[in-house]
């Protein structure tokens, strides 16, 4: 067998590569869809789990997601109606196998995940938010509800929510 410059560790042994010994191919992570939606944000100036999901809901017990597994990270991607700014947040809680929250966050059943503003300009326009674990590890929550509001003049924003595993 001739040396090789290209290898790859086993374990702790070096695995040269040859015509018969491939590298590994390592699998691309697995993207699914999990929403498609189109709501109006709420009138408010700040997100609470009151302000109208991306469903279109105000109920503020209605996740928007549900049945969520562990997804390393969510992609949530869309188009807004106008340039007004809107605030969203990301709402996450742990369920029972009978879809009841397990825990109390504070006032309420949800532990805010994460909050910002979606800024397209002045006019409409295509957003992308990327909504990860603070930690960086997977999000392992098995509901989540995601909340629109914005100050004034509140867009129409069409939503698509995938998951990554």
């Amino acid at each position: 067998m001739r040396p090789t410059l290209i290898g790859y560790r086993r374990g702790m042994e070096l695995v040269p590569v040859t015509a018969t010994n491939a590298l590994p191919v390592v699998a691309p992570p697995a993207i699914e869809p999990l929403f498609w939606g189109s709501a109006n944000a709420t009138v408010a100036s700040a997100p609470s789990p009151s302000c109208v999901d991306l469903s279109g809901s105000t109920s503020p017990e209605t996740p928007t997601v549900v049945n969520m597994g562990m997804y390393h990270s969510l992609v949530w991607t869309g188009w807004k109606s106008n340039g007004t700014d809107v605030n969203y947040a990301v709402y996450a809680r742990a369920t029972d196998p009978n879809g009841l929250p397990l825990h109390t966050f504070g006032s309420g059943v949800w532990a805010l995940v994460q909050q910002g503003t979606i800024s397209t300009g002045t006019s409409a326009g295509y957003f992308r938010v990327l909504i990860r674990a603070t930690d960086g590890g997977a999000l392992g929550y098995d509901h989540y509800r995601i909340v629109l509001c914005a100050p004034a003049s509140p867009p129409t924003v069409i939503s698509q929510v995938k998951g990554i595993r």
